[in-house]
């Protein structure tokens, strides 16, 4: 089986938006995703980080994206089989692993 990721943005839910808001929209368009793709979804406001959140997410097969920003750090909680990590602060370092990505097609 080939495993099939989406990067799709929803104008519906917004990274800042708070746990209320986001789940609302996010329960408005879970529905119409496809099946055949896996969703990571990015939130940059704390109220998200707590059981709520993570049990909605691992319901839904959708993993949260761990992001490192000034203001907020993503609690490392895994909520699938799958995760990514958005948002790194160090300059240098998306420097070079986008220059590494783009000369072998692997970030390792």
């Amino acid at each position: 089986m080939v495993e099939t990721y989406s990067t799709a943005k929803f104008p519906v839910v917004k990274e800042s938006m708070g746990i209320v808001e986001g789940m609302n929209g996010l329960r408005d368009i879970i529905p119409e995703l496809d099946k055949r793709f896996r969703y990571a979804v990015e939130v940059r406001d704390s109220s998200w980080f707590q059981d709520l959140a993570y049990t909605f997410f691992a319901n839904n097969k959708m993993c949260m994206v761990w992001s490192q920003l000034t203001d907020i750090r993503t609690p490392p909680i895994v909520t699938t089989d799958f995760s990514t990590f958005d948002s790194l602060e160090i300059e240098q370092y998306k420097k070079k692993i986008l220059e590494r990505y783009k000369k072998t097609g692997s970030q390792k």
